[in-house]
């Protein structure tokens, strides 16, 4: 029994590699994903949905702000708008949710056109009208603050997952769980495999789609923290049947940690 593993990385949400020669792989062969690592660095403010209009003193004095392209969450949103707001001369700016409407206010002492071009308005859930100064003004629509609810991981050599009905080529799903900026870590808990589509491997092509099937943008992996993002992904066929029950670590004779139950779905097995 033979197991080989294929590790990809690169910068953006595609990903592929080619083999000389070819690698070949038995009839029952099959694959899965073992891990995905990458930084929630998906923005949810960018360019054609980033902009506010604001109203001062009448229509002629008018002055626009652009939200500059990242990964906000409600109150660091707040913070910037009201960063930004601020050096226009806006005196007062709040926004906030409802957890239970999952709508969003907007309270601010100028008045704000939502009729402009690149408007935030469908990210806040608000219809393109203007909100008058000094008012709270609710929003029409639950708030899109996340318009990425799920990362699809798509292999072109795997076969038997479906989409709505339609064939794909998906071999893993999740939703990231950490707050913007940290490091997403994704290890499938039990790895599904699916057969191949062919017996000779001479190229490889992982995608990272949206619930919608749209490619999602990493931003060239540039973060914050790290100098430079690297997503990578590692799926694997022909995989070991059995491993250990338990695994400890010691330092000089000292237990410093041990696992029980060690997940065999880490891993993939084949059938000869």
């Amino acid at each position: 029994m033979s197991s080989q593993t294929f590790s990809l990385s690169g910068v953006s949400s595609e990903l592929e590699c080619h083999f000389f020669p070819p690698i070949e792989v038995g009839n029952k062969s099959e694959i899965g994903l073992l891990s995905m690592q990458t930084y929630n660095s998906i923005p949810n403010v960018r360019g054609g949905c980033d902009t506010l209009h604001i109203i001062q003193g009448g229509k002629e004095e008018t002055a626009k702000i652009k939200i500059p392209t990242g990964c906000y969450e409600i109150i660091a949103l707040e913070n910037k708008m009201r960063e930004l707001l601020k050096s226009v001369g806006v005196r007062f700016f709040s926004l906030s949710t409802d957890n239970s409407t999952l709508k969003c206010t907007v309270h601010c002492s100028s008045e704000i056109d939502l009729n402009v071009e690149d408007s935030i308005a469908p990210l806040l859930g608000f219809d393109k009208r203007t909100l008058a100064r000094d008012r709270r003004h609710e929003s029409d629509r639950v708030v899109k603050i996340m318009n990425v609810n799920t990362i699809k991981i798509e292999c072109n050599l795997a076969l038997g997952s479906f989409d709505n009905g339609l064939q794909s080529h998906t071999i893993h799903e999740f939703y990231p769980v950490v707050p913007p900026g940290y490091k997403i870590v994704e290890i499938p808990k039990y790895c599904v495999l699916y057969k191949l589509k062919t017996n000779t491997i001479d190229y490889v092509r992982v995608s990272l789609t949206d619930q919608n099937g749209k490619a999602i943008d990493f931003r060239e992996g540039k973060i914050t923290k790290p100098a430079e993002l690297t997503t990578g992904i590692t799926i694997a066929h022909n995989g070991l049947t059995n491993l250990f029950n338990e695994m400890k670590y010691e330092i000089n004779s000292t237990e410093v940690q041990r696992v029980k139950g060690v997940p065999v779905g880490y891993f993939l097995r084949s059938k000869n």
